[in-house]
């Protein structure tokens, strides 16, 4: 892949948070990267080290007491003059979706999954 194809998605210094009764857990502290247009991007790392509360929070479906606490997740549409900030957008993890039949999604699973 071209080096120059115009990017996806570009997170800049992803910080997510979990708020317990025990104090604050940094899951995802400072995350940087782009993602362009055509390209495959796998994130690898150890066991606990952020890997899929980073790709939660790029959904948007951190599960609560969890959240996106800083950072940019800009989502580059095509056409679009501006790109779109998805972490300023109000989360959407522990809201219930209606499935293909009528019946609510369990949280933080696509609709179409529950059919």
């Amino acid at each position: 892949m071209h080096h120059t194809a115009p990017p996806l998605i570009d997170i800049q210094q992803l910080r997510t948070r979990f708020v317990t009764d025990d104090g604050i857990i940094p899951a995802v502290d400072g995350v940087s990267f782009t993602i362009r247009r055509g390209q495959t991007v796998g994130l690898v790392g150890e066991s606990g080290c952020g890997k899929s509360v980073t790709g939660l929070s790029l959904l948007q479906l951190v599960p609560p007491p969890g959240r996106v606490s800083s950072g940019r997740i800009l989502y580059y549409r095509e056409g679009a003059a501006e790109p779109l900030d998805l972490a300023a957008l109000p989360p959407r993890g522990h809201h219930r979706r209606p499935d293909r039949r009528g019946g609510d999604a369990p949280p933080g699973r696509p609709a179409a999954a529950s059919a």
